[in-house]
């Protein structure tokens, strides 16, 4: 019979997973980062280059998995996520550590064009989720 040792925080389960799944061939673990986009009026630039080398300073950007763009509306009424929407590209950049996004043209609308020197409470545009090899 296998037995869990008591880990009594969460960072010794993590550390306890990993080392399992390492033995048996491989980290299957991802960590997820969030990182805020900030204003964007999309209906002028098509492109915004959102930084996350605070977030992900001592990660390689090679380790990147996966980026997931989370886009919501001048209202915040809706939100639109990367793979089901209009994106022309998400890319990582590995030399400024940053996530650039090329708005396709549905996003090219009025409904994308409120910024925060406009109201002063829409504060950002929506987040890019990061998914990093642990």
């Amino acid at each position: 019979m296998f037995r869990v040792p008591y880990i009594p925080n969460i960072d010794g389960i993590y550390e306890f997973l990993r080392s399992i799944y390492t033995r048996l061939g491989g980290s299957v673990l991802t960590k997820c980062y969030v990182v805020e986009i900030g204003d964007w009026d999309m209906s002028t630039d098509a492109t915004k280059t959102v930084e996350y080398k605070q977030t992900l300073d001592d990660i390689n950007y090679k380790s990147v998995l996966n980026v997931s763009v989370q886009i919501y509306n001048d209202d915040k009424t809706k939100s639109y996520f990367s793979g089901t929407n209009d994106f022309d590209s998400i890319y990582v950049d590995s030399t400024t550590k940053n996530v650039t996004i090329t708005r396709g043209s549905f996003f090219n609308s009025t409904d994308f064009d409120l910024t925060s020197s406009g109201d002063a409470t829409f504060k950002s545009r929506g987040r890019v989720i990061l998914w990093v090899a642990a």
